[in-house]
């Protein structure tokens, strides 16, 4: 019989000549005397199978015979440890607590009944903690409030959800038996195709998760496929949620899957599970963008305030909050928890941040109703992330002190400012130091003399050529080395001088030279007039399909060069794949592709029709067509876009322009309006 520590301990061994109790126990994290244990089981089963045993050496040296590979085993020849018996009790009586049958689990894991026994009261005591009973009268039954058992059962799902991505052969004894009784539990549902069902509606709409997002995404989706099948309302069914945005393509394949047919409450759940979740740049323009940037600015403001730091031209900050706030308040709504754990994450000497985070959260409507510590903890990572930023750029003001001729002044200056984020403001001869006046500008003194006289800055005394010790110094002072970033922002920083435009294209160049090709800071925001030219914008007279004003209005952007010409047929696909949610009826389309390779330029044409569009039932006159090159610049004309059509009458004035140059005028009216 094996079990899945040894099997941990074969595959450790699998390919070594050598190696020792003391090496597996390290790597593994098994106690040695387990090891020892295991090795001798291991050797009972190597000569029942006439194979060559592990020759036990002096001081705990074990040699691996040539021939030693991993034995293939079966069910019946696997011994399940304590942990994992609770583990598979668990899933069953969480979900099909009439299949709990002790004489059963005592056959199938090949323990006394007893032994069974004794892991029932582990079981019953862990979910105990958890405010959930197990009792038995003729048969078992699980009780306790309906939204931890809820919470409970997604907590599991989680925890296997990774199962069903992997492919079987990869699968260990014990997670294939865990695969087994999951598909059983779904009465025959085969989750690996719910699982792909789900990687394909986000690979569809262009989203990529988060991984912890993922994982409660995914094992939403299989806990919902349970509620169905078990004919249980799902806890979050009578929930007010965002309305989704997917076609009914992909409604249609979830009841294929399932084999069953969904209410129009269910199809509302299912998809709105992913508007809970943080995605990687890729903002939904379907959301409230109005009331997100104002919590994000809100925020910003708040902790500018405590802090005493400046985050207001942090656009990595501001994007990152952006993406992050907005399914925040989805989950703000509905109570829901995606992460879990994170109380450790933050160093002690940035638990200030923290409890700064957490006094301006209070002082936002929205963002006082979070309840969970975690949350909080991720909004406060992204503004230590921010310090962060700031601190790599912080150069510091070096007094240079060294008695040596010009040659080794010349060298070590050279060392010391190719190498760290230092501004050597003078050097001197140590015999100057004491006449010397000007230390208010001075941060550190950096030496290759022996300094015997009191100073007022602190002294780092170093070799003229640059040791190991010497680096250890600079670190320990917070003396940060370079980096490709902070070169590009201190240059940046030096070109103010230049226009706007030349600036652009100076740094271009540099950026490029150093091998840097995203910049980290925006320059500033861009506005939706910065995106829209007199080029792009178009009016036409005339009836069409939607397939046709695509093609129009991403040929605009063509046309400039802008987009390659692919970019039309990338938009249309998504639309025929997910559906129009675009398109806001009687009001505009926001046309999008997914294929950043094919956008040479970020821009935005607009179109106006003097004919309505229709797309499915909706109906529109005004369609603008965006090409971004990150998912990420184009926020702030977006937000500016949303603000302009639903805090003006810009969107009716625009339908009744009559020429690009009265249009375009529009443009920089409306958003002028909004923005002041």
């Amino acid at each position: 019989m094996i079990s899945g520590r040894m099997l941990l301990i074969m595959n450790f061994l699998k390919g070594k000549n050598k190696t020792s109790y003391k090496d597996i126990s390290k790597q593994l994290s098994i106690e040695e005397r387990k090891v020892r244990y295991d090795i001798n089981n291991l050797n009972i089963v190597l000569r029942s199978l006439n194979k060559s045993v592990i020759q036990k050496m002096n001081k705990g040296v074990l040699i691996i015979p040539d021939d030693f590979q991993v034995v293939c085993i079966n069910n019946n020849e696997y011994v399940f440890s304590l942990t994992e018996r609770v583990s598979i009790m668990k899933i069953i009586s969480m979900f099909k607590i009439d299949n709990l049958n002790l004489e059963k689990l005592s056959k199938e894991f090949q323990v006394s009944r007893s032994s069974i026994k004794n892991d029932l009261n582990v079981l019953s005591s862990e979910l105990e903690r958890n405010q959930i009973t197990i009792t038995y009268d003729k048969s078992f039954k699980i009780s306790g409030e309906e939204d931890i058992i809820y919470k409970q059962r997604l907590n599991i799902l989680k925890s296997y959800s990774y199962l069903f991505g992997k492919e079987k052969s990869d699968l260990s004894v014990f997670e294939k038996y865990l695969v087994n009784v999951i598909e059983k539990i779904f009465k025959g549902i085969y989750l690996i195709d719910i699982y792909n069902w789900s990687m394909n509606l986000l690979l569809q709409m262009g989203w990529t998760l988060n991984d912890e997002s993922f994982t409660w995404y995914v094992s939403n989706i299989f806990l919902f496929t349970w509620y169905i099948h078990s004919d249980e309302k799902h806890p979050l069914e009578s929930a007010s949620l965002s309305e989704p945005c997917f076609e009914n393509k992909f409604d249609q394949e979830f009841e294929t899957i399932i084999q069953k047919k969904l209410t129009k409450e269910q199809i509302f759940l299912l998809k709105s599970f992913v508007f809970f979740t943080n995605k990687y740049a890729s903002l939904n323009e379907d959301m409230d963008l109005i009331s997100t940037e104002i919590i994000v600015q809100d925020l910003i403001y708040n902790m500018s305030e405590i802090l005493e730091i400046s985050f207001k031209e942090d656009m990595i900050l501001y994007k990152g909050l952006l993406n992050h706030i907005a399914p925040l308040i989805e989950r703000i709504k509905q109570n829901i928890q995606i992460y879990e754990e994170l109380l450790h994450v933050i160093p002690d000497k940035y638990q200030y941040v923290l409890e700064a985070t957490k006094v301006s959260i209070q002082k936002n409507r929205v963002l006082s109703q979070i309840k969970n510590e975690n949350e909080t903890i991720l909004l406060a990572i992204h503004f230590l992330g921010s310090i962060h930023r700031n601190e790599r750029n912080n150069y510091k003001n070096i007094l240079l002190v060294c008695g040596f001729g010009y040659g080794v002044i010349a060298m070590l200056k050279d060392s010391l400012v190719n190498d760290y984020q230092i501004n050597i403001v003078e050097s001197i001869p140590s015999y100057k130091l004491q006449d010397y006046k000007e230390w208010e500008s001075i941060d550190f003194i950096i030496t290759t003399s022996k300094i015997v006289i009191d100073l007022p800055k602190t002294i780092i005394e170093i070799n003229p050529f640059l040791q190991e010790e010497d680096y250890l110094k600079f670190e320990e002072k917070g003396i940060k080395r370079k980096n490709v970033l902070t070169n590009y922002m201190s240059i940046k920083k030096r070109l103010d001088f230049l226009e706007e435009d030349a600036k652009k294209r100076v740094l271009s160049i540099i950026c490029q030279e150093l091998g840097y090709s995203d910049e980290r800071i925006l320059f500033r925001q861009l506005n939706l007039s910065d995106l829209i030219g007199i080029d792009t914008i178009r009016i036409i007279d005339e009836d069409m399909k939607w397939e046709d004003a695509v093609k129009i209005s991403s040929n605009i952007l063509a046309n400039c060069d802008f987009v390659s010409a692919q970019y039309a047929e990338n938009i249309i696909d998504i639309l025929k794949n997910v559906g129009f949610y675009a398109v806001k009826d009687n009001e505009f389309a926001l046309l999008h592709g997914n294929d950043s390779s094919l956008v040479k330029v970020s821009s935005i044409s607009l179109l106006i029709c003097k004919e309505a569009v229709s797309f499915g039932d909706k109906k529109v006159k005004i369609i603008f067509c965006l090409a971004s090159r990150d998912k990420k610049e184009q926020i702030p004309a977006i937000i500016n876009l949303t603000k302009m059509v639903y805090k003006t009458n810009f969107i009716a004035m625009l339908e009744s322009a009559k020429t690009k140059e009265e249009a375009e005028v529009l443009i920089h009216k409306y958003e002028k309006e909004v923005t002041v």
